[in-house]
């Protein structure tokens, strides 16, 4: 068979949040977030992305995406992100937004068009637009080896001035403008952090005559005992105060007048006003309110913190996901006093992707909008696999969907266990799961070991009712590059709630003991209880079957339950897989394929890989054919399970290989990288192989941007009316799709859509017979061809045969209620010749086929009525009985002219052979006028008495008309309702405010009665001291001359009993001395 033709395709990037590359990410220097300048939107930048958000709901409003104009725009090439963006400060619907292409660009948001660019020739970190002059910006440049802090012309798109040059990156900068009294002018105040080196700014315009626009310069400089990680500028004009937070977590407070700082900076000595410490590590983002009362911080810990300046108290907002990124704070739109902003809520951003708002007034989060944690970090913690199988090469992750919902569960970025629901082809995150209960933990020191718990594996049962995770307790130690440990393994099953959610139906601690788990599968089919399987593999070759089953404490609990163990070889299992019904269960051991009965667990076959090398995946086709598919490092295998016999092999041309099923077709889709050929940029292919027939059915080549590799493949849900399509996962955790759409497919469904909208019954297709056109069409052939085909009594379409929800209004099944009745009307009357005398005259010599034409015509018409109806055209403005009569009235008068007509043909001489003849025509003629005239009046009387019996009748109200009217009432009442309570609700936000200002503004004076107070308490506690000190001094005194007593007392005893030693060694020594006396001269005693 001839190969098909190779078919090269590009990439669609589903996710935005994060770059594609990660050197094109900038400094953190500009905030990510930020609101406009009236607080009606939220701006936020995602890689080549603004969102300009709601700030009550959160929702965007509007994209600023840049149009590719490079020719190559349709391939799948990198898209520039947004370094840097800020607002105009004249005009609130425009804003600066810089790219990493050197590109700066002026949007106007609201109709998401550029209004103009420039090229900046370097690389944009942060810029702020100049209140003074508009048309310049001040920047921070990247050089080769340095920063550059320049003021930028925009109008003549140049450089203008350079403030600053550093040679060592900037960590922080930050911007403030005071309006100076004495000068009638702004002044602008810059803070740049390098490092531990501080430096302060102050720039005003020059008078000088000359037309160019310079700024005069002053400076200070210091240094900082630890590395400085944020910068904020207090907003408020009376003072010129910043803080600065370091690497340990301090904040510090920087204060000097602002007349001062106007005269001359460089002489000015900052002082500390304050230091602020809560956190213990770094802190990443520093705000101030907007009347400056309150300081916002949050960093590594996961908590943000309210700093009150005034009285140094602190509250918290704890639990949050991850390490606060960003924070911003929003102006009161609605408030009274425009003289004094307020605060009426903060934007944080965090590490994760998640962005939410804070009500500092109620201490509520409004709401959130969570991101895609893990983009653009390593896939390995993204989409894991396990740690035991890696000496096994070619082993790749799968890719799971959620059957119900076609969401993809990935890893989130929590330290507890958090896993995120994401929908990556409309790059959202349905919901999150929470593994544990536990509150994240930090490191204590830097370099220290973290434990944080992840999922290992997970998988979904088919109807999607259970979510079961593999998860362990992961030890880092020293970030994210040293090897991860994986410890506790926890084996636990999610059951859905009706509203989607799930929660922990049955936990089981170290399900294989000390032995790690290594593969997990369920049965695919769940139609029997017996066939509701799961079984989980270990490191030491047993695998267990776990089973839905009674709880033994309680008889109407069911939990899972282990039902069988298994241990068969000694060896590592590297893959399992049940069959299409869930009857067999096949296991490898690495080379080695066994095959077991699942209700039984007894063992049924046992044969080796093809080419010797372990088997790292197994796939089971149909139910229909008796085929598994086995995979290698170097070959796909596909074993015939009837004979063991192998029907056929494909060898890969690289160890790198991803395969999966697809998913309408009984084939195996194998997707290998290939090495490059001239002409030709393509670095994977991906082919489509039948599984019977072993024949290349498509061919697709596509190239992955950048230096990145796939990581995980697997076939997108299918949606309907959809080509299927290919969703991958690279190694920074980037998602991709690849759209599979070919020719076929394309046939098929438009095939599909032509066959819906050939079908006359509309929505109630499939549901409804269909032969009323077959037999329309079979009586007008017989017609045609002279002969006669009397219709079938049946072969009008029963609408009251489908089910009640789908039924056509009240004036549709009115009409076929009438089209019946007329029906039957004229099968009990079926001719009209009996006062008729032409017809009479003319009757014995028409042929047969020409009978009850009046019939057969209402027969069609009413036929054609119901079909008009089922194609949903029953809207009609004449009333429903003037309808049918006249319609009725017509038909039969058109009948009978057609067979005066046929009556005329049908005897020819008869009116050419005498003038007899000619006046009884004339007279005939003249009767049927007559009788005409008296048939019309006596319809018109019937007509009018029809029309006065149903003069009340409810089928000449207009239903849908008086429908229509009553939900017009019912929501113009509902939209009242609704002013009424969003009233009664802002009045009430409204009074709390007021409420809440109040007492902030009484809490000064609370305050000042609070610190003389503690001024007592202090002079208090100060004299209890000093009586303490002069009791505990008169001690002391008694205490020395005791002392001194009991010291003498000692030296005399000491001295006494010295005298009495002395005396007793004189005693002894003149004792001796006698003694030797007397032996001398001899005297005895």
């Amino acid at each position: 068979m001839q190969k098909p033709a190779c078919v090269t395709r590009s990439l669609q990037q589903l996710n935005t949040q994060t770059p594609i590359h990660p050197s094109h990410c900038a400094p953190s220097l500009s905030s990510p977030i930020k609101y406009s300048i009236d607080g009606r939107y939220l701006f936020q930048r995602e890689a080549h992305v603004i969102h300009i958000r709601h700030p009550r709901t959160g929702h965007i409003l509007h994209q600023c995406l840049r149009i590719n104009d490079a020719p190559n725009a349709t391939k799948s090439i990198p898209l520039a992100p947004v370094t840097c963006i800020t607002l105009h400060p004249l005009n609130a619907l425009q804003l600066y937004a810089a790219y990493s292409d050197h590109q700066v660009i002026l949007w106007d948001f609201t109709e998401e068009k550029q209004l103009k660019s420039f090229h900046a020739d370097y690389p944009v970190f942060w810029m702020h637009v100049s209140i003074q002059q508009p048309w310049m910006l001040h920047m921070v440049i990247g050089l080769k080896s340095s920063y550059s802090y320049v003021y930028y012309n925009v109008q003549h798109a140049r450089k203008q001035q350079t403030f600053s040059e550093k040679n060592v990156p900037i960590s922080a900068i930050a911007l403030h403008s005071v309006d100076s009294a004495k000068q009638n002018e702004k002044v602008d105040y810059v803070a740049i952090a390098c490092d531990r080196h501080m430096e302060l700014l102050c720039l005003h315009p020059k008078k000088t005559d000359s037309t160019a626009d310079s700024i005069a310069v002053q400076r200070y400089t210091f240094d900082h005992n630890q590395k400085v990680t944020s910068v904020a500028w207090n907003p408020k004009d009376s003072v010129v105060e910043f803080a600065l937070g370091d690497d340990s977590g301090q904040i510090h407070l920087y204060h000097l007048q602002a007349d001062q700082a106007a005269r001359k900076l460089s002489t000015a000595s900052f002082r500390v006003h304050s230091k602020l410490h809560w956190h213990a590590h770094t802190l990443r983002c520093l705000r101030y309110s907007l009347d400056g009362q309150f300081l916002v911080s949050g960093g590594e810990e996961c908590v943000l913190v309210f700093w009150h300046l005034a009285t140094g108290r602190r509250s918290y907002l704890p639990r949050r996901s991850a390490p606060i990124l960003a924070i911003t704070a929003r102006k009161d739109s609605n408030a009274k006093d425009t003289t004094r902003p307020s605060t009426v809520g903060y934007g944080v951003l965090l590490d994760d992707h998640v962005l939410f708002q804070y009500n500092s007034v109620t201490r509520e989060e409004e709401w959130h909008v969570s991101g895609f944690a893990r983009s653009g970090t390593s896939a390995r913690l993204t989409l894991p696999n396990f740690e035991i199988l890696e000496a096994f090469k070619g082993l790749a992750p799968t890719m799971v969907f959620d059957p119900i919902t076609g969401t993809l569960p990935l890893n989130g970025q929590s330290s507890v266990g958090l896993m995120q629901f994401y929908d990556p082809l409309q790059d959202r995150v349905v919901q999150n799961l929470q593994l544990t209960e536990r509150n994240p933990v930090t490191r204590t020191e830097s370099g220290d070991a973290m434990v944080v718990t992840t999922a290992q594996k997970w998988l979904f049962s088919p109807c999607g009712q259970y979510f079961i995770t593999l998860q362990a307790e992961v030890v880092s130690r020293g970030g994210n590059k040293d090897r991860l440990t994986p410890q506790n393994h926890t084996l636990r099953w999610w059951k859905r709630r009706e509203d989607g959610s799930f929660f922990l139906h049955t936990a089981v601690d170290a399900p294989h003991g000390n032995s790690r788990v290594t593969c997990m599968v369920y049965s695919p089919d769940t139609r029997y209880l017996q066939r509701n399987w799961m079984a989980t593999g270990d490191e030491n070759g047993e695998f267990r079957l776990w089973k839905l089953g009674p709880s033994s404490s309680a008889n109407d609990v069911t939990i899972w339950q282990c039902h069988a163990v298994v241990r068969h070889r000694p060896y590592p299992i590297t893959s399992m897989q049940f069959s299409s019904d869930g009857s067999i269960l096949a296991v490898a051991y690495g080379n080695l394929l066994t095959i077991w009965k699942t209700e039984t667990t007894s063992l049924g076959a046992v044969f080796a890989s093809a080419d010797g090398n372990a088997i790292i995946e197994m796939f089971f086709s149909d139910i229909a054919t008796p085929f598994i598919i086995v995979k290698t490092i170097h070959q796909l295998q596909t074993w015939n399970l009837l004979t063991l016999a192998l029907a056929w092999e494909h060898s890969f041309s690289s160890e790198k290989s991803w395969v999966c099923l697809h998913p309408t077709r009984s084939a195996v889709t194998i997707c290998t990288p290939i090495s490059s050929v001239a002409n030709e940029k393509c670095d994977f292919s991906l082919l489509e192989i039948d599984i019977v027939t072993n024949v290349v059915r498509s061919e697709n080549r596509f190239e992955m941007p950048g230096d990145t590799s796939i990581w995980a493949l697997s076939f997108a849900p299918k949606c309907e009316n959809q080509a299927p399509a290919v969703v991958l996962m690279d190694e920074v955790s980037n998602m991709w799709m690849l759209s599979l759409s070919d020719s076929s497919d394309t046939t098929d469904r438009q095939k599909l859509k032509a066959e819906d909208t050939s079908d006359p019954r509309g929505k109630l297709a499939g549901i409804l017979p269909f032969g009323t056109t077959n037999s329309e069409n079979q009586s007008k052939t017989s017609n045609k061809n002279g002969v006669h085909s009397m219709e079938s009594k049946d072969s009008s379409i029963e609408l009251f045969d489908a089910p009640s929800h789908v039924l056509p209004p009240i004036s549709s099944m009115y009409r076929h209620f009438m089209d019946g009745f007329i029906s039957k009307k004229t099968e009990t009357h079926p001719t009209v010749k009996d006062s008729h005398p032409l017809t009479e005259m003319t009757e014995p010599s028409r042929p047969q086929s020409k009978s009850k034409p009046f019939h057969a015509n209402l027969k069609r018409w009413t036929n054609g009525l119901k079909m008009e109806m089922l194609s949903d055209s029953t809207s009609s403005n004449v009333s429903i009985d003037h309808f049918y009569l006249s319609r009725m009235l017509s038909t039969r008068s058109r009948d009978v002219s057609l067979q005066d007509a046929v009556s005329l043909d049908s005897f020819p001489l008869n009116f050419e052979s005498s003038s007899a003849s000619s006046d009884n025509s004339h007279r005939l003629l003249e009767e049927e006028h007559a009788r005409k005239m008296a048939r019309a009046q006596y319809q018109r009387k019937q007509r009018e008495k029809w029309q006065e019996r149903t003069a009340n009748s409810p089928f000449r109200v207009n239903l849908i008309a008086e429908i229509e009217r009553v939900d017009e009432e019912n929501r113009v009442q509902r939209l009242k309702a609704q002013e009424i309570v969003q009233k009664r609700e802002k009045d009430a936000i409204e009074n709390e405010i007021f409420v809440v200002s109040k007492s902030e503004e009484e809490m000064c004076d609370i305050e000042k009665l609070r610190s003389e107070k503690r001024a007592i308490i202090q002079e208090e506690k100060r004299l209890r001291s000093l009586l303490a000190l002069e009791m505990s001094n008169l001690h002391r005194k008694e205490d020395l001359s005791a002392a001194k007593l009991a010291e003498r007392r000692r030296k005399a005893l000491i001295k006494e009993s010295k005298r009495v030693q002395r005396l007793q060694e004189e005693e002894t020594q003149r004792r001796r001395y006698q003694k030797l006396l007397k032996e001398k001269h001899g005297i005895i005693a």
